[in-house]
């Protein structure tokens, strides 16, 4: 059976289903889905809004993690994400988590991100450069570097 995204999932829950399909690291990112979702419920009750408002919440939360903020409600799911990914997939990973970020922050289309990224790593060779010698280059390969 192949995986369905929710309905009413965000865009950038939409792309990162479709961008991690076929990832090592997509159970884990379907369990995190769960765990975002899982507050839906609780945020309803507790702040007297829609199922619709309630899940906009929960993925503003997550993505406010994944841009480094501690005291968000889903900094433990984004670092439960990030641990169960493997150095060689990391700098993919940061693509599309970037890409995502900035389709639910910024209202960016997918194309507006990626562009955004590119222009990013073009900026400057380090800003595609991650740990065990892994660079993502401008036209989105990954290399391994000695």
């Amino acid at each position: 059976m192949k995986y369905k995204t929710r309905r009413g999932a965000p865009k950038a829950v939409r792309y990162l289903d479709r961008s991690l399909s076929s990832k090592p690291y997509f159970l884990s990112w379907i369990a995190i889905q769960g765990a975002v979702y899982g507050d839906v419920d609780e945020i309803m009750c507790e702040e007297q809004v829609t199922k619709k408002e309630a899940v906009h919440a929960t993925w503003n939360a997550f993505f406010d993690a994944v841009v480094g903020n501690e005291i968000s409600p889903q900094y433990e799911n984004w670092w439960s994400m990030v641990d169960a990914v493997a150095d060689p997939e990391i700098p993919e990973f940061v693509l599309h988590f970037t890409v995502a970020t900035d389709m639910h922050v910024q209202g960016m289309t997918e194309k507006q991100a990626v562009r955004a990224f590119i222009k990013f790593l073009e900026e400057d060779p380090k800003n595609g450069e991650y740990e065990d010698g892994y660079r993502m280059l401008p036209d989105m390969t990954v290399v391994r570097e000695e």
